[in-house]
């Protein structure tokens, strides 16, 4: 082995073999005979493989044997060594569950106590019962855990579970889910690489759009918006329950999460100057981009045949429910780009759901923003809750007709669900963004764009697509300075290792062919013909073009508005504006002469469609 190659361990033999191997040769990577060695060299990149056991991998990497290791994170999870995770690879997908005998009635984890537990990962599993305070009896076997339970020596196991075969085999059920685990990228937390070996590393990250496989590229495309279907049976509950129970259902969830003390009601009850300053800035901008909007909401009249006439009259509609969303950030930015255009358009009544923090009110600079603009029927309830209580209206929460604003995944779905019933302004679910680059673009901006998405949440999606194989790895090197500055480093780390994509492709066409299938919520156009690339653009919610019109530009201060379709749909949705807080109405007059001149054509066609009534209506008119 060359001491200047970067070293990999992998599995020699089990699950994740040929999934990684399928992944090293996805990059592009050129090795032969890997059954038959212990160690494969690289035909055309500087790496050495090495095969061995999945739980020797984290010992190679720590001590500095091996630079990298692909490893299950149930591995990572069960062992105590020091390294740290690069990326998610997204194969060997499983979980790590408890399971019981198909026959047994147990509903409650707290019924396991004193059980007895045979694993092949005893300390997941005494976290696990230890973190829930239920004592159980842990026996650790190597293999074949299944058959436990039908020799009488087990109550239950702890063991990974894929498709669920295995288990169903063997007489036995999924009870719990302890955590998810898939195949990761992983490196020595005190072994620093040198800088080649970071180069060579990042080369290895950095694939091309052509060869990413079809399931990781789907995965890509689908982001968190396919997690979706998976949540609504759990989603469609918390709904029937706010149907049913209303406010007592809110009001319970929240005091036992804040107790009685801090969440007494639903309704709610100083900001400094520069924040305030910068909210007049916005509120004039969002206006003046709005107004402008509905001057266009006009109608012209139609004069289909002489005197009779045909337009549309634009209404605002009456009631309207605003989602504004909280948890990990704050966001009066988004009480400002919903509320502004409701009230240009006109509606009559309009109401805003927040969730609470950990005090049990909403954040300061939120309900300021919501006083400046005159907004006062504001209720604490964030989540599916909210999106079910201006749905059906509860005691305290009137119903609306139509819901504005983006949320997380489970409030995407609520609103899905919503919509059977209510109107709703488009599912914005998860932030993201997609940035088309060529060798012209800066890498310190495109960063630090990435990460200003990736700090929203674990589910937002963060991708790269770019003409320049050095820009794409140096991109990958300023998100690495940039990231341990955030606050929100957690979050911004864990949505790239999700939806992260740094491709790249040999033509700005494919670029551009790639972008309308993604349909992305925000796109950056960094290149040096921005305006002629946008132009080839059917599907993007937001687009910013050139170096200095950043993401946050939209998000905040330019007035264009924020509310964006996500997970694909601005493939059919438009960004939120002041015509989504309207519809229109058709109108149209005839004259008598006017009647007459289409009089025979009604009569003919409701003859043919045998509604003498719809013949009746007209011929009755011209009796004497």
């Amino acid at each position: 082995m060359k001491n200047n190659n970067l070293k990999l361990a992998i599995q020699k033999n089990g699950r994740l073999t040929e999934d990684a191997i399928n992944f090293l040769r996805s990059a592009g990577l050129q090795f032969k005979n890997y059954k038959q060695k212990l160690f494969s060299s690289c035909r055309n990149f500087p790496l050495e493989i090495v095969y061995v056991r999945d739980d020797d991998i984290p010992d190679y990497v720590e001590s500095g044997a091996v630079d990298l290791g692909i490893v299950g994170q149930n591995i990572l999870n069960e062992s105590n060594n020091e390294v740290k995770n690069i990326i998610n690879l997204n194969f060997g997908i499983c979980s790590l569950s408890i399971a019981i005998p198909k026959n047994s009635n147990l509903t409650l984890v707290k019924q396991l106590r004193n059980a007895r537990i045979f694993t092949s990962y005893p300390n997941s599993t005494e976290k696990y019962f230890k973190k829930k305070n239920i004592p159980v009896y842990i026996m650790a076997v190597s293999g074949s855990v299944e058959i436990t339970p039908a020799l009488g020596i087990a109550d239950a196991i702890v063991d990974l579970v894929a498709t669920g075969q295995t288990l169903a085999l063997n007489n036995l059920k999924v009870f719990e889910k302890i955590y998810d685990s898939q195949a990761t990228l992983i490196a020595g937390n005190k072994n620093n690489l040198s800088e080649e070996k970071q180069i060579l590393m990042q080369e290895l990250i950095v694939i091309k759009l052509k060869d990413l496989s079809k399931k990781d590229y789907q995965r890509i495309v689908n982001r968190s918006a396919g997690t979706n279907q998976s949540i609504m049976p759990a989603v469609r509950t918390i709904m029937e329950k706010v149907q049913k129970q209303g406010d007592k259902i809110i009001i319970n969830k929240y005091q036992q999460r804040y107790g009685k003390k801090n969440y007494q009601s639903i309704q709610v009850t100083e900001v400094d100057e520069r924040t305030i300053k910068a909210l007049k800035q916005m509120i004039k901008n969002i206006t003046l981009v709005q107004k402008a909007q509905l001057t266009k909401v006009k109608d012209t009249i139609v004069e289909t045949e002489k005197e009779i006439k045909i337009w549309r009259e634009w209404r605002a509609i009456e009631k309207v429910g605003l989602y504004i969303p909280g948890g990990k950030a704050i966001y009066p930015s988004s009480v400002l780009m919903t509320a502004i255009p409701a009230q240009i358009a006109g509606c009559q009544e309009i109401i805003m759901c927040s969730p609470p923090r950990g005090d049990g009110q909403i954040p300061s600079s939120t309900l300021v923003a919501a006083d400046m603009i005159g907004l006062k029927k504001i209720f604490k309830i964030g989540g599916v809750e909210a999106i079910g209580a201006m749905t059906y209206g509860t005691e305290t929460v009137p119903a609306v007709y139509k819901i504005f604003g983006a949320g997380n995944s489970y409030v995407t779905a609520a609103k899905m669900l919503a919509r059977e019933i209510i109107s709703i302004d488009m599912p914005a679910g998860p932030s993201e963004v997609l940035i088309i680059a060529d060798e012209s673009a800066n890498p310190k901006f495109i960063a630090a764009d990435l990460l200003a998405d990736g700090e929203h949440g674990e589910d937002s999606a963060c991708v790269l697509i770019t003409t320049s194989k050095y820009i794409a790895e140096k991109t990958i090197s300023e998100i690495k300075k940039q990231l341990p500055k955030l606050a929100t480093k957690k979050y911004a780390e864990e949505s790239l290792k999700r939806y992260g994509l740094f491709a790249v492709v040999q033509t700005i066409q494919e670029a551009i062919n790639f972008t309308n299938k993604y349909a992305p919520e925000h796109l950056e156009i960094m290149t040096k013909n921005s305006q002629s690339i946008s132009e080839q653009i059917n599907n993007a919610g937001s687009v910013f073009l050139g170096d200095w019109t950043s993401k946050s530009s939209g998000d905040y201060a330019s007035g264009a508005n924020h509310v964006l379709p996500t997970g694909g749909m601005a493939k059919m949705y438009p960004p939120l504006g002041v015509d989504a807080y309207g519809k229109w109405m058709q109108v149209q007059e005839c004259t008598k002469e006017g009647l007459r001149r289409i009089k025979e054509t009604i009569e003919t066609i409701a003859e043919v469609e045998q509604l003498p009534a719809h013949k009746n209506s007209v011929s009755i008119r011209f009796k004497s």
